[in-house]
């Protein structure tokens, strides 16, 4: 989410997102790892994006990869219920 600003005394808003330049490609300013972009948060996210965002929260290697393939079946399960909450 954005940075939390003040518009009016006492006043906060959240800031608008913004993305990195382009010429910066998908690294992140300061980071030691290049890495492809996610979408703006969603209800609507795919296996693979899912996948990512738990890789990510990980980190990188291989123990982030495995991590992530042991959280997926657990994230059904939450996805799954939280579903039947968001269409009805």
């Amino acid at each position: 989410m954005g940075d939390v600003a003040e518009s009016q005394p006492g006043q906060r808003v959240q800031s608008e997102y913004r993305p990195a330049p382009a010429h910066l490609g998908s690294r992140r300013q300061g980071g030691d790892h290049a890495d492809t972009s996610i979408r703006h948060p969603a209800l609507d996210y795919t296996d693979t994006e899912t996948f990512e965002i738990l890789r990510r929260y990980q980190g990188f290697g291989e123990t982030a990869v495995s991590d992530a393939k042991l959280r997926m079946p657990l994230y059904a399960i939450f996805e799954k219920y939280n579903r039947i909450i968001r269409e009805s």
